[in-house]
């Protein structure tokens, strides 16, 4: 039961969700001390925000991100100023953001090696769902 003591107490607080846009500007200017395009990276493909192979490159974005994982469940929102505006005057200024972008992604990437001896040519399937067997 309820006392009027009881109602006179102020009710407990509720902590205030940290400001999206704040935390947004906090990210931009921690990129900026990363190499150039490692936003556009993280902007498309989101699953780098999770993993922390990747991320251990970057500790100050690994600690950046474990302090605001409001960052990794909403990539669209904190990452949509770097999708914006990809327009190229030339083929050679699409080139150099495009190698711009795999040096970046691929930073710790290793060559295939195809181990299979022997590999027989099939013909083309006529159904869809072959593919999927």
């Amino acid at each position: 039961m309820l006392t009027t003591a009881a109602l006179a107490q102020p009710a407990p607080s509720v902590p205030e969700q940290p400001d999206a846009h704040r935390t947004k500007a906090q990210l931009v200017s921690l990129l900026g001390r990363y190499p150039s395009n490692l936003e556009i990276v993280l902007a498309n493909d989101p699953s780098l925000l999770t993993n922390q192979t990747y991320l251990s490159t970057y500790p100050a974005l690994a600690g950046f991100l474990s302090e605001h994982p409001d960052v990794a469940r909403n990539p669209l929102f904190y990452f949509s100023d770097f999708l914006r505006g990809a327009s190229f005057n030339s083929a050679r200024q699409l080139r150099e953001a495009i190698d711009a972008f795999v040096e970046v992604y691929n930073e710790k990437a290793i060559p295939f090696e195809w181990t299979k001896a022997v590999v027989h040519p099939t013909g083309p399937r006529v159904n869809y769902s072959y593919l999927c067997k």
